[in-house]
């Protein structure tokens, strides 16, 4: 029975673990995404300066 349930808390802990690994994930790629449409932005901006 102890083994049980100490593989059960193994599994939870990995499983929270592995939540604060997808959030921090989350995070980075909507931080790239804004760094990417903040990149694109300041180009078009700066293209569209040129031109006039």
């Amino acid at each position: 029975v102890s083994h049980i349930l100490f593989v059960f808390v193994i599994t939870l802990t990995t499983l929270q673990r592995f939540q604060y690994d997808i959030s921090i994930w989350k995070y980075s790629i909507s931080m790239d995404v804004k760094a990417g449409t903040t990149k694109i932005f300041l180009v078009t901006a700066n293209l569209h300066f040129i031109q006039h």
